[in-house]
Formats: structure tokens, C-alpha cells, sequence
């Protein structure tokens, strides 16, 4: 679980994630993420794991994405290569 309001306010913005939104995606009300954010109140677990279990999903859904933005871009690099591997071979044989 996270140690502090602040901890979470680290999270949600690492994530790019306004309060306002989080709000309107965890049932929360913002003046409560606010002030948890603030440490000047103390939220009921549910809604802490409510918003914790949303930007760990984000976080997650992120990291697919640029795992498989990062193996398209092999995939684009290897063609490349194998293009020009074909090309210089066509060279070498005078094709």
C-alpha cells in the first residue's frame, strides 16, 4: 500500500494524471485526493486501493505499450537491415 498521500500524488503525476481526472475514474472526490495528496486527512482503504489498483492498471497498460512500441521498432530495424544486407549482397554479385 502506499506510505503517504504524497506517495501517491508522486504516482498519479509520474503518470501524467490530473486529480480531477482520478477522480472522476475512481469514484473519489477530488477535494479528498487533494487533501490526502496534502497528508491533511486520511482516506478509508477502499478508496485508497480504489485509486492505487487504477494507476497501477495505467502503469501496467503503459508499459505494454512501450514494450511493444519497442519490439515493432526491432521489427522495423531488422527489415532495414535485411533490405540493405539484400542490396549489398546484389552489389557484391554484380546483379
Amino acid at each position: 500500500m502506499l506510505k503517504s498521500g504524497q506517495d501517491l500524488r508522486e504516482m498519479r503525476i509520474e503518470l501524467g494524471i490530473s486529480q480531477a481526472r482520478l477522480a472522476e475514474i475512481s469514484g473519489v472526490e477530488q477535494h479528498k485526493i487533494s487533501a490526502y495528496e496534502l497528508n491533511n486527512i486520511s482516506l478509508d482503504d477502499r478508496s485508497v486501493k480504489s485509486c492505487l489498483m487504477l494507476l497501477v492498471k495505467l502503469k501496467n497498460l503503459r508499459l505494454k505499450l512501450n514494450e511493444k512500441r519497442d519490439i515493432e521498432g526491432t521489427r522495423i530495424q531488422v527489415r532495414k537491415m535485411t533490405q540493405k544486407g539484400r542490396l549489398k549482397l546484389q552489389e557484391l554479385q554484380g546483379i
